[in-house]
């Protein structure tokens, strides 16, 4: 397990920090999914918010190690319990505590109480946690080979541009030059946020994780501009709230801040609470970072 943090504020949805838009005060940081330190890179321990999970450290590195092995079609069964396994965990968890408790006390748990989440369930969602974390690295990985080839399609341009006139490629060559760059965009897409993990899914998965009470903030476009749509989260920051953050505390420049307490079923877009997922009725602290040109276009 991890050493818990309480001095900082959890960023939402990615849990790297290279998706951060710059600016962020170090009070602001992302969740780390419990693996060992070799995995910090070349960051100190303290770029991370960490919080106690079930897996240890050396747990967490051999399930990632899993996960990276998958297949298209290991990763498809995976994903096929992502719905399904929660409830399943939850009742044997909740058949198990209802015998303990008959043998202890000769009472039958109350109908219709509410589960208490079980360490089966924070393993499950630890371990698509760490799936969501490897999905970050291959993105990440994507983007340093776009650049490169992007630099290369770029030398490749300036090279047959001496092959026409002084200035302009022949025809030829530029026919060749389009299909090369048409397939980079093929290949890697404009907009990276479009390959990474679901922000619904992933917090999801912290409602389950993270402690009652932690704030969390979030400067993802995706977010900003669902929550804008849903009309939550659009509170402007209050001198009650300021107080409350770690010193220091800012936002980017280029971007308005505004905060909001919803319950976390609201926050992913459901209309109404889940029975089958009380985790998502606990409320949840966020404060919004949406990008000016956002606002513009809304």
């Amino acid at each position: 397990m991890q050493k818990e943090s309480n001095d900082s504020i959890v960023y939402v949805p990615t849990m790297h920090r290279e998706f951060f838009p710059e600016g962020f005060s170090g009070s602001v940081r992302p969740l780390w999914p419990g693996l060992s330190s070799r995995y910090w890179g070349q960051r100190a321990s303290d770029a991370w918010h960490k919080i106690f999970l079930p897996y240890t450290p050396t747990e967490a590195a051999a399930c990632l190690a899993e996960l990276a092995q998958l297949d298209e079609t290991g990763i498809a069964a995976l994903s096929d319990t992502a719905a399904s396994f929660p409830s399943a965990a939850q009742k044997v968890s909740q058949e198990r505590e209802d015998l303990k408790r008959f043998a202890e006390t000769g009472e039958c748990r109350e109908a219709g109480k509410d589960t208490v989440l079980t360490e089966d369930m924070r393993r499950w969602a630890q371990r698509f946690l760490l799936l969501g974390w490897l999905q970050e690295e291959r993105v990440l990985d994507m983007e340093q080979l776009s650049a490169r080839y992007r630099a290369g399609a770029e030398k490749l341009a300036a090279h047959l541009g001496g092959r026409g006139t002084e200035t302009e490629p022949s025809d030829e060559d530029a026919d060749m030059l389009s299909g090369l760059l048409g397939m980079m965009r093929d290949l890697v897409p404009d907009d990276p946020a479009t390959l990474l993990p679901s922000w619904r899914f992933i917090l999801d998965l912290f409602a389950i994780l993270l402690p009652e009470g932690t704030m969390v903030c979030t400067a993802d476009q995706r977010m900003a501009k669902a929550f804008a749509e849903a009309g939550i989260c659009q509170d402007p920051v209050s001198p009650s709230l300021l107080a409350r953050l770690p010193e220091g505390w800012h936002a980017p420049a280029g971007y308005a801040v505004t905060y909001g307490e919803e319950p976390m079923w609201k926050l992913i877009g459901k209309k109404a609470p889940q029975s089958d997922r009380p985790w998502l009725d606990r409320r949840q602290l966020v404060i919004l970072c949406t990008a000016n040109d956002v606002l513009e276009q809304a």
